[in-house]
C-alpha cells in the first residue's frame, strides 16, 4: 500500500497542497484516524479501522 505522499507525488502541487490540508483538517477533528490509500479507486480514505465496515 502507498503511503499518502507517495500517491499523491503524481498530482499537481496545487491538488498535493489541497489534499494535504484536509489531511490536516482531518487530523485536527479526529487524531486517531488511519489513512488508507486505495491506489484503484484513485482515493484516500480516512477512518477509525483498516477496513471499508468499520
Amino acid at each position: 500500500m502507498a503511503t499518502v505522499e507517495a500517491f499523491l507525488s503524481s498530482y499537481s502541487p496545487a491538488i498535493r497542497e489541497l489534499a494535504l490540508k484536509a489531511r490536516a483538517l482531518v487530523l485536527d477533528v479526529m487524531p486517531d484516524a488511519l489513512a488508507m490509500v486505495d491506489e484503484p479507486a484513485r482515493l484516500i480514505g480516512y477512518g477509525t479501522s483498516q477496513t471499508y465496515s468499520g
